[in-house]
């Protein structure tokens, strides 16, 4: 199936927020709240945290989308939780006893 035609690809650092990061409260690390991607770009972004010199912000697409990345921010780590990434591919899980590079 092809990946859903857009006439521009969306950057991340490009979309307004539409879900919140929050500090856990009484569980330990971040509670993420993200809504269902934009109908137009399937796509839906967190605010940025910053928390010891890294960036993080959380995304979820819908099926079959895309987000570019902004590579003048410079180093880019992604994490696949479910799905599939297509460039480099990489699905949620390594494979036995190996580690996930996560550099893009």
């Amino acid at each position: 199936m092809p990946i859903a035609s857009t006439d521009q690809i969306p950057v991340v650092s490009d979309l307004a927020p539409s879900g919140t990061v929050e500090p856990g409260g009484e569980q330990e690390g971040l509670h993420v709240a993200l809504g269902r991607p934009d109908v137009s770009r399937g796509v839906a972004v967190s605010d940025v945290w910053k928390v010891g010199g890294w960036k993080i912000q959380f995304a979820r697409l819908a099926n079959r989308r895309r987000l570019g990345l902004d590579l003048n921010e410079g180093k880019i780590h992604v994490k696949v939780i479910t799905g599939d990434l297509a460039e480099p591919a990489r699905g949620p899980f390594a494979a036995n006893r190996q580690a996930r590079d996560t550099l893009v």
